[in-house]
């Protein structure tokens, strides 16, 4: 229950609080599981602090409020990377977290939390000349960001992410995109998932395409 999660986050034990911090992921947060996720994003446990950003970033749909961006936000300069990552991620699913100025003094295809503030900054519509300078690098880990950036921020950048000859390229491109019947690039994805040369390319498609008219279910594939 709330109760039970809410009195669980300040357990003494850090595994315990972590837990259920991460708990408030999965339910429709009240005023005071909000507060309650607020302070363990201000306190001192980095594991708490890791799965209070993991429950905002799973509940897309619930906005967080100044209070809370904020302290995510601070969260961007901790001394641990993995806790820097975790509000980072969060920055991706909540445009309210960061603003794009924040963003883009962080971003860089050279470090695992300069790459997650650049696909923060994707999210934003920002970022393509970094995006595509990031595809064009010769170290597939550059360039696989990149291409995750191009997802989000669509059009030229995209495409070239979707015509880049190394299929790891090509796959971190796809399994950025979000499905949608609707969405702009599903006449290129569906080229790909007919004729892409490399086979996990080719799967990532059709996970993608499934649901629209070009593949009703799975089993049209068979048929």
């Amino acid at each position: 229950s709330h109760g039970a999660l809410r009195i669980l986050v300040e357990d003494e034990n850090e595994v315990v609080a972590a837990t259920a911090a991460r708990g408030f992921g999965g339910v429709e947060l009240r005023d005071e599981d909000r507060a309650a996720l607020l302070r363990a994003l201000t306190g001192d446990r980095p594991r708490v602090q890791v799965a209070a950003c993991q429950a905002w970033r799973l509940n897309a749909a619930a906005e967080p409020d100044e209070a809370t961006a904020a302290a995510i936000a601070t969260l961007f300069r901790h001394d641990r990377a993995h806790v820097r990552a975790a509000a980072l991620r969060t920055a991706i699913a909540h445009q309210n977290v960061a603003d794009v100025k924040t963003l883009t003094a962080l971003a860089s295809p050279s470090t695992w939390t300069g790459r997650l503030a650049l696909e923060a900054l994707a999210a934003r519509g920002e970022g393509a000349a970094m995006a595509t300078t990031a595809l064009a690098s010769t170290d597939p880990v550059q360039a696989r960001a990149g291409a995750r950036a191009a997802a989000r921020i669509g059009g030229r950048v995209l495409e070239s992410a979707l015509s880049d000859p190394r299929a790891g390229v090509r796959l971190a491109a796809l399994e950025a995109l979000t499905p949608a019947a609707d969405a702009p690039w599903r006449d290129r994805v569906a080229s790909l998932m007919a004729a892409d040369p490399d086979a996990m390319v080719r799967a990532q498609a059709v996970k993608l395409m499934v649901g629209t008219e070009a593949v009703a279910t799975p089993e049209a594939l068979f048929e």
